[in-house]
């Protein structure tokens, strides 16, 4: 198709080394092919990291200006003051986390305002595309630029707890129930997405659109052997409540205290909030038999779990989109241990990982067991054949970038 629109995407820190980097890279060369041309809209500024892209992609750092600009904070907060939906918002809220949701209220609602200044100001934007990587703040922009009639086109991704919430135990989501409404259709990483959309009407069904982000490849099948009881795992995520990395330390402990004998190796990649108690944690609960290999960052995971054998991969998190660290560790022929949620138990079956039906000791326990006993009767060998292969055939960026190509292809003409 020729390019015909330029297409305006909206990021917290890409092209950043940050929270967005890992997910979007490819999401970016795939658009730059398909627009005229591209603009990166973070509100994080710093060193360009974009390699590997088309000349057509610009960044543009207009919105970080806006929101930082001190001569207009005075307009700002009284246009925000004089919303109602701000308003209608707060007389709504719960009394659990009460002031924390004031201040997610208050920071959106800045955040929306600040792009709706800044996109107000550029002149002839009625016929560009606006996609938002995260279902946040750039919504409510979203949707008041289309209701002044600013811009015509937009739509976003559903990532992470993008629609489960941010606060620990507390599913509350800022101006949930408007975020959605005049979007072009949306695109959701699991079926539980769908489901909550779909029943607390926040969007049209046929809006809808499941749409992996999809990974490259491996280059080939991996089928190597276990060292005799020397059993690796590894975690990547960050280190925050959502995922849960002290309930992987629980289960490492409780493997390494049956198979005494084995020598474990756990690598915890990751920082975040919780790091400090994490590695305290750690110290304090896993055995002399465990090696805990802490690591901040790694430039490929796909490279990081090949060079150090790794032979299962762990994710415990109490909610996902789609981990995109889970299918990089399939793509290896690594099998995974996951937690019973939506966005794991979508793409982890029995063929090719273990699924745990409660995070608790006993469960622990016979996961444990059944891992062994897989190892004994080389079942383990079969697991990552089929993790390669259920890649292979599910998971592949190709397949997913054809299908978003059918999805965009009705905006971008």
């Amino acid at each position: 198709m020729k390019k015909k629109k330029i297409l305006n995407i909206f990021t917290y820190d890409y092209p950043l080394i940050g929270n967005d980097n890992i997910f979007i890279h490819d999401e970016v060369i795939f658009f730059s092919k398909k627009f005229k041309k591209v603009n990166i809209i973070p509100i994080k500024k710093g060193t360009n990291n974009i390699k590997d892209i088309n000349g057509n992609v610009n960044i543009d750092y207009s919105l970080i200006d806006e929101i930082y600009n001190i001569k207009k904070l005075l307009m700002k907060v009284s246009n925000i003051l004089c919303c109602k939906y701000l308003w209608l918002e707060i007389l709504n809220l719960k009394y659990k986390n009460y002031f924390r949701k004031i201040k997610m209220l208050l920071t959106e609602r800045y955040l929306a305002e600040s792009i709706y200044q800044s996109v107000s100001n550029k002149k002839n934007c009625k016929h560009e595309l606006f996609y938002s990587f995260w279902s946040n703040h750039t919504l409510l922009a979203f949707y008041f630029l289309k209701k002044k009639n600013i811009i015509m086109n937009s739509f976003s991704r559903i990532l992470g707890s993008d629609l489960k919430g941010f606060i620990p135990n507390d599913d509350y989501i800022p101006f949930k129930k408007i975020k959605f409404l005049n979007l072009d259709f949306v695109l959701i990483l699991n079926e539980e997405q769908k489901k909550i959309l779909s029943s607390e009407r926040l969007i049209n069904k046929k809006k809808i659109y499941k749409n992996y982000l999809g990974i490259n490849l491996s280059s080939k099948l991996d089928l190597r052997k276990i060292f005799k009881k020397q059993i690796s795992f590894a975690s990547c995520g960050s280190l925050i409540h959502v995922k849960n990395t002290i309930e992987i330390i629980n289960f490492i402990s409780v493997f390494s205290r049956i198979y005494s004998d084995h020598q474990i190796t756990y690598f915890c990649i990751g920082v975040g909030s919780q790091k400090k108690n994490i590695l305290k944690y750690a110290k304090n609960n896993l055995p002399k038999n465990v090696k805990f290999k802490y690591i901040e960052y790694v430039p490929s995971l796909v490279d990081f779990l090949k060079k150090h054998r790794v032979n299962y991969f762990l994710n415990f998190s109490l909610s996902e989109g789609m981990s995109f660290a889970v299918m990089e560790a399939l793509s290896c022929s690594i099998p995974v241990i996951c937690s019973n949620i939506p966005g794991n138990t979508e793409i982890i079956k029995n063929t090719h990982g273990y699924i745990l039906k409660k995070l608790t000791s006993k469960e622990y326990v016979i996961i444990s067991k059944n891992i062994i006993n897989d190892i004994d009767k080389k079942k383990y060998l079969k697991k990552r054949k089929f993790s390669y292969l259920f890649t292979k055939k599910n998971l592949s960026r190709d397949i997913w970038a054809k299908k978003l190509d059918n999805i965009v292809n009705r905006l971008a003409h």
